[in-house]
């Protein structure tokens, strides 16, 4: 359902490219939908993050804040979608309850925004996601309603944990996932300007194994000096295309429920990792095609990946979007 991933923990940008630093390979999830290529799809790094800590480079740059507790009556997608929640998502109608919070995205997932027991603590409401395995995925909002914790179970067990913070312009600016099954910690911190994800930064250890790298995403080039918008923000940043992924959590967006998109569509990724004498390079360049209402129609992807200097794959992957 979702374009290709590619792997990441910081950004820096200038003149409309944004380079990613970080220092950690993702894991693989067990239920994951993407094909994330890096060292871990090689089987070269597989460890789990023991130790993380975000690097500041000036006085605004903060993590944001969870926004407080909040209830599901601060739930407004429009807030997110200026021209309305789109009535189809990737083919998959949408629907809508009387105060127009969305309840389903056709069989892929449903919301009910009703309270609910998890563990030993209480969920403002629950999210529940389709893709071949059930996920239930329990919810806690903030007080602009998006999500500040989840909990996702796969098959009634515990799966992966999501805490999120958000910036003045609700903009995800911290997100904090732990995966169970590969007791995986991971911590981001992502920074805007102007309208757009302009960097996160971040260095740690994995399993006391030092892993580096860095990444650059651009959303301007020769044929587009002013970028493509991503209008009416339908396309979000973390949806694989261009970088992160929340994993089986991403779906939320179209709910209004993780705060607020970018304004332009990225158009080339180049990203490099290390885990000691292990390297990994990928090159990503994003061809967008748009409907004769100015929304994305269609992207190709074309890849090339190299493993220890060796060109080891290079192809494309097309998704087409339907609203």
């Amino acid at each position: 359902m979702f374009p290709e991933s590619s792997s990441f923990i910081s950004w820096h940008t200038r003149q409309g490219v944004v380079t990613i630093e970080f220092c950690a390979i993702l894991f693989t999830f067990k239920c994951s939908k993407m094909r994330i290529r890096n060292l871990m799809t090689t089987g070269l790094v597989c460890m789990a993050l023991a130790g993380f800590g975000t690097v500041s480079c000036s006085d605004d740059n903060d993590n944001g804040d969870n926004g407080g507790s909040g209830s599901v009556e601060n739930v407004n997608p429009d807030k997110v979608f200026p021209a309305g929640v789109p009535a189809v998502v990737f083919g998959n109608s949408v629907t809508k309850d009387a105060l127009g919070r969305v309840t389903s995205i056709g069989d892929i997932a449903s919301f009910d925004y009703a309270p609910a027991k998890v563990r030993s603590s209480e969920s403002d409401m629950t999210m529940t996601y389709y893709d071949g395995e059930r996920y239930t995925i329990y919810i806690n909002l903030n007080e602009k309603g998006f999500v500040r914790h989840a909990e996702a179970y796969c098959d009634h067990e515990p799966y992966m944990e999501w805490d999120i913070n958000y910036d003045k312009q609700n903009q995800v600016s911290y997100v904090r996932m732990y995966e169970y099954e590969e007791d995986s910690l991971e911590e981001i911190s992502f920074k805007y300007s102007n309208g757009g994800l302009d960097k996160y930064t971040g260095k740690g250890k994995v399993s006391g194994r030092s892993v580096t790298g860095s990444c650059e995403v651009s959303y301007t080039d020769d044929d587009y000096p002013e970028g493509i918008a991503n209008k009416d923000r339908y396309i979000m940043w973390y949806d694989g295309i261009g970088g992160f992924d929340f994993d089986v959590l991403q779906i939320a967006y179209y709910a209004g429920l993780l705060g607020v998109g970018p304004e332009k569509l990225p158009l080339k990724l180049v990203q490099e990792q290390k885990a000691g004498k292990e390297t990994y390079r990928g090159v990503e360049a994003y061809s967008w095609r748009l409907d004769s209402n100015g929304y994305p129609a269609s992207v190709t992807t074309e890849y090339k990946d190299y493993y220890n200097g060796s060109l080891e794959e290079s192809g494309s992957d097309s998704t087409h979007f339907s609203w």
